[in-house]
């Protein structure tokens, strides 16, 4: 299964088990090697302009309306003080030679954002034991647990429990198609869900947090994703390797696109 999900900064991978797979191999389910992932976490190229006949602004997207909405899935659960939480998932950037270890389950609530490491919460029965107890608020620890039970790796799930039942659970599927839907849809030659993301960096405790670097995410209806570094479009228009029919500009608090 080659299905692959990339969000920058807000990107979804699974790279990381996939290198457990190979350090493990003989333990695991047959189809656990299909964890793989392209990460196309590059800033695109900008193009120069073509000539011809006057641009039209097809779409005009507000950057505090875009801004982090990933984090902001329709996929919650509320505790047990009544704190909701949005579930998601992040890709942190600033690893280096260890970037299986940079993907992330994320829990947002009112005033925070919580990370759950995808690697060190990975549970597979009598192979490898996983979990992270997260504290939201005065209700106590909840337990999440990334469930390796199918050998479907997209139908794998994203579990946490309270005192052992269960608060919340989410497939690969579920999440990725949850991203998508947060985002602000505009249609260039396909239909994309846009974001403007915070990159996740990790402090030098290794603790990851939303970094002050900011890029627009292009998702597209197979949920991968094309990257733009916000500091790459000016308030004058210029067009990407990606989509080279379309140029991008940011006026006045707005993602103006042009054909």
């Amino acid at each position: 299964m080659k299905k692959t999900i990339a969000i920058s900064a807000a990107a979804v991978a699974l790279s990381a088990l996939f290198v457990f797979a190979q350090e493990n191999a003989g333990k695991l389910p047959p189809l656990f090697a299909q964890y793989k992932s392209s990460i196309l976490d590059h800033g695109m190229a900008a193009l120069p302009l073509k000539s011809g006949g006057e641009a039209r602004l097809t779409a005009k997207l507000s950057l505090k309306d875009m801004a982090n909405k990933y984090l902001l899935t329709d996929k919650t659960f509320t505790t047990a003080s009544g704190t909701k939480v949005n579930v998601s998932l992040t890709q942190a950037y600033d690893i280096k030679g260890d970037k299986e270890r940079g993907f992330y389950f994320t829990f947002k609530t009112p005033s925070a954002v919580y990370f759950a490491n995808a690697f060190e919460i990975a549970h597979l029965p009598v192979v490898k034991e996983g979990g992270k107890a997260l504290l939201f608020d005065k209700s106590g620890d909840y337990n999440a647990r990334f469930d390796l039970n199918s050998l479907s790796p997209m139908e794998n799930k994203l579990v946490v429990e309270k005192d052992g039942a269960q608060v919340f659970s989410a497939s690969m599927n579920d999440l990725a198609a949850a991203i998508r839907k947060a985002g602000e849809s505009v249609h260039l030659g396909k239909t994309y869900s846009v974001f403007l993301v915070n990159k996740v960096v990790r402090d030098s405790k290794g603790a990851p947090g939303l970094g002050s670097d900011r890029m627009f995410v292009f998702v597209d209806e197979s949920f991968h994703s094309t990257v733009i570094p916000l500091s790459a479009v000016s308030s004058e228009k210029t067009s990407f390797a990606f989509e080279s029919d379309y140029s991008f500009a940011v006026r006045n608090g707005c993602l103006e696109i042009y054909r």
